[in-house]
């Protein structure tokens, strides 16, 4: 919906409130859309441990892009023997690295007008809301530690538990430290001139067992921030956490090339803005494709477009 001080539009209710919630009362696109992030992470399992996307544009510094998609674990460890063809892979196999937390605090850095804290809170509003009390407790760490929470014995355990090498998962405690590598440039959409989107592709099978939320927002200062994340439906449960994570790391076959651990894996791709000599006049944001391509633009789920007098007008399909 139009605010006066800005613009918030959504594929879910919920992600929408706590976005307009934050925007009134900061006027930070940036903000914004964490704000509608992290309440659904409070508010549905399958949220904090998947896949994140954030775009920004219009702070002067070119469009930035944070890369929260989940990474191929095993990090600091051997290669296993592997599986053997038509040996049955458990699920902790399965269980990639998350660094959404890594992204969302990078974003909420370059904005600069804004702490943690207020998100959170309300994250954990929500997981109290829906009865959760260990998603509750998990995101008032994430408060106080920022994205080093996966690092923290107590929840790092449950994670290493549900896919350690123990059981056959490549998961290590070294895969839960914060990255620094979460935030790069946008790239030029292919097949168009004007119009810039993340720097990786997605196959929708790739994303399988998720479905995917959007939001974009833009605030008085000329910032426009969008995010598209998923919601995990059939996962691997961390049952400690009350969370579910994706199933999407890639287990180790034997005789098969490793994917090396770090690596990025799928994650939601459906973001592009249009530009007009640097500054952003159009964004459009799909919840149902993985991908924007430049016949695809006009199929997107929300559209914000700049008018005369830097209006912003906001439409959904």
């Amino acid at each position: 919906m139009s605010l006066s001080r800005g613009v918030v539009l959504g594929t879910d209710s919920l992600v929408v409130e706590a976005a307009e919630e934050q925007l009134s009362e900061t006027s930070s696109a940036v903000g914004a859309v964490l704000a509608g992030y992290f309440a659904a992470t409070g508010a549905y399992a399958g949220v904090l441990l998947g896949s994140l996307g954030i775009v920004v544009a219009g702070l002067g510094s070119g469009v930035r892009v944070f890369d929260g998609r989940v990474r191929q674990p095993g990090l600091g460890t051997k290669r296993p023997r592997g599986f053997q063809p038509g040996e049955d892979v458990p699920l902790a196999a399965y269980l990639a690295a998350p660094t959404s937390l890594s992204a969302a605090t990078l974003a909420l850095a370059h904005d600069g007008r804004g702490t943690m804290s207020p998100l959170l809170r309300r994250a954990m509003r929500q997981a109290a809301r829906v009865g959760s009390e260990r998603r509750e407790v998990l995101l008032g760490a994430v408060k106080s530690s920022g994205a080093a929470a996966f690092s923290d014995a107590t929840f790092a355990r449950e994670l290493l538990l549900a896919g350690g090498m123990p059981e056959q998962g490549l998961l290590t405690p070294a895969d839960l430290a914060p990255v620094n590598d979460a935030g790069g440039e946008a790239a030029r959409l292919e097949g168009t001139t004007d119009w810039v989107t993340v720097p990786w592709s997605c196959e929708p099978r790739a994303l399988l067992g998720s479905s995917l939320i959007a939001l974009c927002v833009t605030d008085p200062r000329g910032t426009w921030a969008a995010a598209v994340f998923e919601r995990v439906h059939d996962g691997i449960a961390i049952d400690g956490l009350d969370l579910q994570a994706p199933k999407r790391a890639e287990p180790v076959r034997r005789g098969v090339e490793r994917v090396t651990p770090g690596s990025r894996l799928a994650g939601p791709a459906g973001i592009a803005f249009r530009l007009e000599s640097g500054h952003p006049v159009e964004l459009l944001v799909s919840h149902e494709a993985t991908q924007l391509t430049a016949s695809s633009l006009a199929s997107a789920s929300l559209h914000l477009k700049a008018g005369p007098g830097g209006r912003v007008t906001a439409r959904r399909q």
